[in-house]
């Protein structure tokens, strides 16, 4: 399973698409969401894992200026992995710190999975703002 560390909020793409390395073009190895998706998707295969560490206690806004990529294979999105962010359990409410909001990526959806992803899963982000679904599934499972 290859794991992709989002760890700036930034919109950017990939430096290099399908080289096992989510990273765009700047010094200090910066990992978007976006790019975490297009090296996932590229690399094809997975499970692959998506997870969350940007600096600060946040909450922290993922703002996309445009559609985020089409998943189109199996990726687990956790935005629990950032720290002191939680899922709700029993007894305990959800401290959420990753915010995926659409008001600026245009006439889209949030999170499109498509077939070959199935498998996908999300847990632990906010997901607000887009015009269209929040979460789409085109796959099966």
């Amino acid at each position: 399973m290859n794991t992709f560390i989002v760890n700036i909020t930034g919109d950017q793409a990939d430096g290099n698409p399908g080289d096992g390395l989510c990273e765009v073009d700047v010094a200090g190895r910066p990992c978007t969401l976006r790019a975490a998706i297009e090296e996932a998707n590229q690399l094809g295969g997975g499970p692959h894992r998506i997870e969350f560490d940007i600096p600060g206690d946040g909450p922290h806004l993922i703002q996309p200026a445009s559609p985020l990529p089409v998943i189109d294979v199996p990726v687990e999105i956790d935005g629990a992995s950032q720290p002191i962010a939680r899922c709700p359990s029993i007894g305990n409410a959800a401290t959420l710190r990753i915010i995926l909001d659409g008001r600026t990526a245009g006439s889209s959806n949030g999170l499109t999975f498509a077939a070959g992803s199935d498998g996908s899963s999300v847990s632990g982000l906010v997901i607000q703002g887009w015009s269209g679904n929040g979460i789409k599934l085109e796959s099966s499972n």
